[in-house]
């Protein structure tokens, strides 16, 4: 009878001739896929140190700017966020599982690989472990290499260090959910080309998915805002664009310690790679299983499991329908239901009709599945009369205020302001997102207020010309983020926008200018007062006193006070930043800001503009009529004959050179420049553009004659409205 101990030696002494018998196989199999370890070395090497040095020799004057740059190249090229490792892992991933296990699609290669004493499942293992290996020795070989390179040339540092050190775990974890995916597909597929196609839809299906479901958001629900809080995907490769695309971190000039690498760059990085840890063994997991049940008649199959089938079709269905209809209402712009129903259904059927004939062979097969079809194009229209019907109530969706946490709105009033934003740096940046990522309201009654009055199933009826656009993000108490967009009626909400305006939350977080971190811009900049033709320079030593007039004064404004008022002028504050040189920020003073109007009159300045009848020669008024007709012009060219439309509107010239009204017009008129920070655009009558001729003499040189000049609906003179026209076609509307 054999002892415990001698029991356990052989069992040992067979898990130790197993793992011998392993390396040997995987060197065998290695032997044979020599080639692409060979081009993988050879890109990997150029695409590291090669391109490394060949970057880092721009930067070799020994300065310490050039040393910063240095490390930011390094960032660039071997750090995960720069973009080039990404697309060699996907790359790598795809090619190592492709050349691996090409060989299930050859019933010569399969007869051949079967008939040795290898099991199945070690088969499998020694070319999956040499896959990764073929790729991940070459790029840490190169990735060696571009440091030393680096080190070499005095540009290493801690944080680069760390960088690397967190890019070569994150790398080995996308490139397995690459490569596990790419097998998968491989697995469940019986031809080469339907396994490309499955490959590449595991990497784009739910993206092209969810960019449809979100244009049919934007057709159908008035409401829709186009933000979404956060997009997670489950193909591995749409998941790392968009966790590189959140993250915020930048190697700024170089300057960035070990700390800011971990905190800004790895642990923001973490929860998403956890996610693509998962994901990597899920499709191991799946890949194994199929290549253990895969059937040996696979190879004459379109699909390796007949029972796929079905569900394959059923989601190829769903995505061509949609985009199909989608297609068809954009060609014919129009999305009502005949129109995308007729698009709906030429995609469904295309598709169905596409897909008997790939699994088929012949297009007599259309009518034999009837219950995959039947469930593909009622799944396809259930979704569409979601959205064309708003099964859910999405645009009448007004959350209880109890539910709500806070809220921002940002309201498109359409003036200068949304342009003058800067970041911390004082550099000018531009987007819609400052207002509704920075404010957040506790008191969100106002805004739950506007909201049911612009969506709500009682919404009153608007005027068009009164109307403007508000967006609006609530973020609820159970932690989800919801956006919305509506329109509001200016005249009917005016006691409501006073109430806003009076909450210090929506002032501080709608006006940039309120903020304590422009302190450190007043303190450096030069301040100027323009009134729209002439600029004067305010005595000071910097604009801190006047900022904190400014401040003062808009904390203070209500909507009722801007609502009907031009600016008189605005003011300009001039600053250098280290990035981008010289900058200028503007902001308009309003006749009710009295602070600034009394700190700007303390310095002997002219508020309004004031021109001198002699500095002017003659009046231009341009009326631009009512559109009369449609003007059709064709033009031939190679690819045929091509017809565009545009409308055409009378245009009236009154040109005045009388004293007498050139002095009545001077005094209702407003340079161009000063109506771009109205609130409510409509009281300037657009219908009328006014040209000022300077005089050749010495008092027009007092003015910077380089804008044109509109006026208010209610102070045109009658003989401009007479001369023009003007006074008939609002008779006429």
């Amino acid at each position: 009878m054999m002892s415990k101990n001698s029991s356990w030696k052989t069992e040992y002494r067979q898990k130790k001739h197993s793992a011998t018998d392993l390396i040997i196989q995987m060197k065998e199999n290695g032997k044979r896929r020599m080639w692409l370890f060979v081009l993988l070395c050879f890109v990997l090497l150029l695409c590291y140190p090669v391109v490394m040095t060949l970057t880092l020799n721009r930067y070799a004057d020994g300065s310490a700017l050039s040393a910063a740059l240095r490390q930011s190249v390094g960032h660039d090229i071997l750090g995960l966020t720069g973009g080039i490792t990404v697309f060699l892992l996907t790359a790598g991933g795809v090619l190592c599982a492709v050349e691996g296990f090409s060989w299930i699609y050859s019933r010569r290669k399969i007869d051949m690989y079967l008939a040795q004493p290898i099991t199945r499942g070690r088969r499998f293992l020694m070319t999956y472990i040499n896959g990764i290996l073929i790729y991940f020795i070459p790029y840490i070989i190169s990735l060696l290499l571009a440091l030393l390179l680096l080190s070499g040339m005095g540009a290493a540092s801690g944080a680069l260090f760390v960088d690397v050190l967190f890019t070569l775990p994150a790398a080995l974890i996308y490139f397995l959910a690459v490569y596990n995916l790419t097998l998968t597909a491989m697995m469940i597929s019986g031809k080469k080309g339907m396994a490309g196609f499955l490959v590449l839809m595991g990497f784009l299906y739910d993206l092209l998915l969810r960019a449809t479901l979100e244009s049919f958001c934007g057709s159908y629900f008035s409401t829709f805002a186009g933000r979404i809080p956060s997009r997670q995907y489950i193909s591995p490769v749409c998941r790392i664009f968009v966790m590189l695309n959140e993250n915020r971190f930048s190697w700024e000039e170089g300057i960035v310690t070990s700390g800011e690498v971990i905190r800004e760059l790895v642990l923001p990085m973490l929860p998403g790679m956890a996610v693509l840890c998962l994901e990597a063994v899920v499709f191991g997991v799946a890949a194994y299983v199929c290549y253990k049940r895969r059937p040996m008649e696979a190879v004459s199959r379109v699909l390796a499991f007949p029972a796929l089938k079905g569900p394959v079709k059923v989601l190829l269905i769903l995505l061509t329908g949609l985009i199909s209809c989608l297609g068809f209402c954009d060609i014919a712009d129009n999305n009502g239901f005949f129109v995308a129903f007729s698009g709906l259904s030429f995609g469904v059927l295309f598709c169905q009709a596409l897909m008997e004939i790939v699994y088929e062979g012949d297009l007599k097969a259309f009518a034999r599945h009837k219950k995959s079809f039947g469930i593909a194009a009622s799944l396809t229209v259930c979704v569409y009369l979601f959205f064309a019907l708003d099964v859910s109530g999405y645009d009448t969706w007004v959350p209880d205020q109890r539910q709500v946490e806070s809220a921002s709105i940002d309201i498109y009033f359409g003036n200068h302001y949304r342009f003058d934003r800067v970041d911390e740096n004082g550099n000018p940046i531009w987007g819609d997102d400052y207002i509704l990522e920075g404010m957040k309201m506790t008191d969100v009654s106002g805004v739950l207020s506007l909201a049911r009055d612009g969506m709500g199933k009682d919404a009153p009826k608007q005027d068009v010309d009164t109307r403007l656009r508000c967006d609006v993000k609530y973020i609820l108490k159970n932690g989800k983020v919801r956006y919305r967009n509506f329109t509001i009626d200016y005249e009917q909400e005016k006691t409501v926008l006073d109430i806003l305006f009076a909450n210090k939350e929506y002032k501080e977080g709608a006006n940039q200018v309120l903020s304590d971190e422009m302190d450190r811009i007043f303190e450096r900049s030069r301040a100027y007062y323009s009134n729209g033709l002439q600029d004067r320079e305010i005595v000071d030593k910097n604009a801190l006193q006047l900022m904190r007039a400014y401040q003062a004064d808009v904390r203070e404004m209500s909507f009722s006070d801007v609502k009907g008022a031009m600016p008189c002028g605005f003011l300009k504050l001039n600053y250098r930043t280290d990035t981008m040189g010289e900058n200028t920020l503007e902001y308009p003073v309003f006749p009710s800001f009295t602070g600034t109007v009394e700190y700007l009159r303390g310095k002997n300045l002219e508020l309004y503009l004031n021109i001198i009848p002699e500095a002017v020669e003659s009046i231009k008024v341009v009326h631009y009529g009512e559109e009369e007709d449609m003007e059709v012009t064709t033009k031939d060219s190679f690819f045929g004959t091509s017809v565009a439309t545009a409308s055409t509107a009378a245009v009236t010239e009154k040109e005045y050179t009388d004293r007498g009204k050139i002095e009545e017009l001077l005094g209702c008129i407003y340079p161009a420049y000063l109506s771009g920070w109205l609130y409510v655009p409509d009281i300037l009558e657009e219908s009328i553009s006014v040209h000022i001729q300077e005089a050749d003499n010495r008092e027009a040189w007092y003015y910077n004659w380089n804008d044109s000049f509109v006026m208010r609906k209610d102070e045109v003179p009658e003989f401009v409205r007479e001369d023009t026209g003007a006074d008939r076609n609002k008779n006429e509307k």
